[in-house]
């Protein structure tokens, strides 16, 4: 009996041990995975500094923080990326910049009534795109509920801009949708955010031009789209009290924000 006891323990010390090492090799190969994702990306901060930038939107880098934000969408070269809500191509450019050489593009879009309220939008993205190669930026005027690309694409961003479905009562389903059918699998749908309140519901963006979390992670995830992090802190100001227009001279440039990253199964 005693001997059946001890083989047991044999065994079971094997088995244990295999275990380990096989947890070892998988935390391993994340962890090289990791490194060789971050060792491809390019280096944002040498991009942005580029002569070239006008100096309006290097002032503009401060606020927005992009060389951070495309950090954690992993834009990289040869990706084609759409910007929804573009206006006048601010982070357009950014974006065509990082993902530039290999084919990379960006779709600038534009809602038809943002063009029609904003025209001078559309003479802004035509400077950014002859500034740059011709084909790193596309300008698109559509509906974000019916956008089709000529092929899939591997980020969608929208900044600061998913209040305004929530303030204009547009079709956030079937906006999320179209981005949804828009990105191959795997790709990154980051949205940012002007915080309002946890809870607030449509309050946020009908008073104050802010999203409430709660519904943007609610109708992202409805939509099909896996949550990869919610980040809180690169745009964290504790003195943001949530329930003030983001115009308010106090705060303009300066609010709380999210930036969600979503993923395409």
């Amino acid at each position: 009996m005693y001997l059946k006891m001890i083989i047991a323990l044999v065994g079971l010390s094997a088995l244990v041990g295999a275990c380990s090492e096989q947890a070892t090799e998988v935390a391993s190969d994340q962890t090289v995975a990791a490194a060789e994702e971050a060792a491809v990306l390019p280096d944002y901060a040498a991009i942005l500094a580029a002569e070239d930038r006008t100096e309006e939107d290097k002032a503009r880098d401060a606020s927005r923080k992009p060389a951070e934000a495309m950090a954690l969408m992993g834009v990289k070269p040869g990706q084609m990326v759409i910007d929804i809500g573009t206006g006048g191509g601010y982070y357009a450019e950014n974006l065509a910049r990082a993902s530039a050489g290999d084919g990379g593009m960006v779709h600038a879009v534009n809602s038809p009534g943002t063009v029609e309220r904003f025209p001078q939008v559309v003479g802004s993205l035509a400077e950014r795109r002859e500034a740059l190669a011709r084909g790193a930026i596309i300008p698109q005027v559509m509906e974000f509920a019916e956008m089709t690309f000529h092929a899939p694409a591997d980020i969608a961003f929208m900044g600061q801009m998913y209040h305004e479905i929530i303030r204009q009562n547009m079709d956030a389903a079937a906006i999320n949708a179209a981005v949804f059918n828009a990105l191959k699998p795997g790709g990154i749908y980051a949205i940012e955010i002007h915080n309002g309140a946890a809870g607030s519901g449509r309050e946020a963006s009908e008073s104050y031009h802010r999203a409430d979390p709660d519904i943007v992670r609610a109708e992202v995830l409805a939509a099909g789209f896996e949550l990869v992090e919610e980040n809180i802190t690169l745009f964290a100001n504790p003195d943001d009290p949530l329930d003030i227009l983001v115009f308010d001279e106090s705060i303009r440039g300066n609010t709380a924000r999210t930036l969600f990253i979503f993923r395409k199964p």
